[in-house]
């Protein structure tokens, strides 16, 4: 009865002789037959498939004795159907333990050992009994894969829809491309018809049906069609481990947390101790360059002659008889104006003074007729004394 699978892929051969690209997809919307959903069992299977690898890894790193009981407890049974006969294959973590065959035509039960099964059986079909098939669709059908899938099942195969078993998965596609590639398989549904009734009967209540060589995740049987999965009842000793698990993330989390919080603590003082830091430098550059400003001024408070040791050193050169009717300093050089019975006297004068040097006529001196006098216009340099060690 499997073996009429043959006929649908000497079929679907000829007509993949063209390609899905050129053909559209036309989706019956007058078609009352109910597309496949994702149920939350779809979803728990996908997880579950998913899981499986890492529950591998982690059970592996557990105590023997632990590892033990969750193998037992997660015992499985495999059916695997040949024609009117199929054999049965219990199994345990990665153990295969094959306990006996199951008759089509019989009414006889499972042994008592594999009664624990009923919601944990897999029907495995031989890998020729199965059509595989890769589509390219629209990336625009993504969200409702499931529902074009359903409505092309009579355009990709010689059957209808409701005569065939399938599951779909999307293969890797580059992002953003125009099209998504598709791998589709599926099998005549009347003979495992019969098959999910006989193990029925006997017991077991059937959740999966995958092939050999199948990805993981597959299941041909109708998410409808899954027994619901109940949530495990905890024990005491069920609770127990949870307390246990729940003190030693406790413990654990504990110490990381104290660090957690003395590190941001420390941070916090550090910040307060930076600002601090900074203030403190802010006002030491402010009082370094005030007194860096009071240190000039003395300096050249020191260097400079005051004005009035000036004038009391020319009234002390100069004779009676000349007159200043001007005097300029600008701190280096001093200009005089003024008048003098002899006006070239009074370089040699003020050259002979400490301190005052290149002593010159800025102008030509004048001769004044009324009183005989002479204008003289004369400049000289003034230094500065040596800053005393």
């Amino acid at each position: 009865m499997l073996a009429a699978a043959h006929a649908i892929d000497l079929h679907l051969l000829r007509r993949d002789r063209q390609t899905d690209q050129d053909r559209p997809l036309l989706m019956a919307q007058t078609d009352t037959r109910e597309p496949r959903h994702h149920t939350a069992a779809h979803w728990l299977d996908a997880l579950d498939a998913r899981l499986q690898p890492a529950r591998v890894r982690v059970a592996r790193c557990l105590p023997e004795r632990l590892r033990q009981t969750l193998v037992d407890r997660n015992r499985r049974l495999l059916v695997e159907p040949d024609e009117t006969q199929a054999r049965l294959t219990q199994l345990r973590g990665e153990t295969r333990e094959p306990v006996g065959t199951l008759a089509l035509d019989t009414e006889e039960r499972l042994p008592e050992a594999l009664t624990d099964h009923r919601r944990r059986t897999t029907l495995r079909l031989p890998e020729t009994t199965i059509l595989r098939r890769e589509l390219s669709l629209p990336a625009q059908v993504r969200p409702r894969l499931s529902e074009v899938l359903h409505h092309e099942l009579d355009r990709l195969s010689p059957f209808p829809a409701d005569q065939l078993f399938y599951d779909a998965r999307l293969l890797p596609t580059a992002k953003r491309a125009a099209r998504i590639r598709v791998e589709l398989a599926l099998c005549p549904r009347a003979p495992l018809e019969d098959w999910l009734a006989r193990l029925a009967r006997a017991g077991a209540t059937v959740e999966r049906i995958d092939w050999a060589g199948a990805w993981r995740g597959a299941n041909l049987l109708p998410p409808r069609r899954r027994p619901r999965r109940r949530p495990p009842r905890l024990g005491i000793d069920g609770w127990l481990v949870l307390l246990a698990l729940a003190l030693l993330i406790a413990a654990l989390a504990s110490p990381l947390w104290q660090r957690h919080a003395h590190l941001a603590r420390l941070e916090q003082a550090l910040g307060a101790a930076r600002a601090q830091a900074l203030e403190t430098d802010r006002v030491r550059q402010a009082l370094e360059q005030a007194r860096q400003g009071s240190l000039v001024a003395l300096e050249q408070r020191r260097l400079q002659p005051r004005a009035l040791e000036l004038l009391g050193a020319l009234s002390t050169r100069l004779a009676d008889d000349t007159w200043v009717q001007s005097l300029e300093f600008d701190g280096r050089q001093v200009e005089l104006t003024g008048e003098s019975a002899s006006a070239t006297a009074l370089i040699a004068l003020l050259e002979g003074a400490p301190g005052i040097s290149s002593v010159r006529f800025r102008s030509p001196v004048v001769q004044i007729d009324r009183n005989g006098k002479e204008r003289f216009n004369l400049v000289f340099q003034l230094e500065t004394a040596e800053p005393r060690p």
